[in-house]
């Protein structure tokens, strides 16, 4: 090796820490927020399954896959709806939601907790937080039900 190129003469190395955005949809605070709404606003019994967590997640990604959702919760339109997402960003902020004590699994589906409900409570008392997706499950609110997000997935297997 030439010793030009060796770390033996290397007295210092200087690191310096950047700053990385990190889209909101990946924060694992946004997307337990967004957790903690859809089991208050969207669940019976603040109760969902992984797939309709998925669902939801998906859904308030845009404008268009929200179009989607109200298409199918006001006009029955099941027939072509499209395969969603699956994120991992979800079930990491569900693993950081469950270590909080904020949902708790029970079988196989998640659960909010009465802490959970604090939280979400505060999270609707400021008004300028997540409005987009407020407004959206506002409109849609438990009309997604687990027969509904069986029924559309069950069409994956016929694809």
């Amino acid at each position: 090796m030439n010793e030009d190129m060796s770390f033996t003469n290397v007295k210092k190395i200087n690191f310096q820490k950047r700053p990385l955005p990190i889209p909101a949809d990946y924060r694992p605070l946004y997307k337990i927020a967004q957790i903690l709404l859809v089991l208050k606003y969207c669940c019976r019994g603040g109760t969902s399954s992984l797939i309709r967590l998925h669902f939801f997640s998906w859904a308030m990604k845009s404008e268009d896959n929200k179009e989607k959702v109200l298409n199918i919760v006001y006009n029955k339109e099941t027939k072509n709806f499209p395969i969603w997402r699956f994120e991992p960003a979800l079930n990491r902020a569900l693993s950081f939601a469950i270590a909080e004590g904020l949902v708790e699994q029970a079988k196989l589906n998640y659960r909010l907790t009465p802490k959970g409900e604090e939280f979400v409570v505060r999270i609707i008392m400021l008004t300028d937080l997540m409005t987009s997706e407020k407004s959206f499950i506002n409109k849609v609110k438990k009309k997604v039900t687990e027969t509904l997000i069986k029924d559309i997935s069950r069409r994956w297997e016929t694809k």
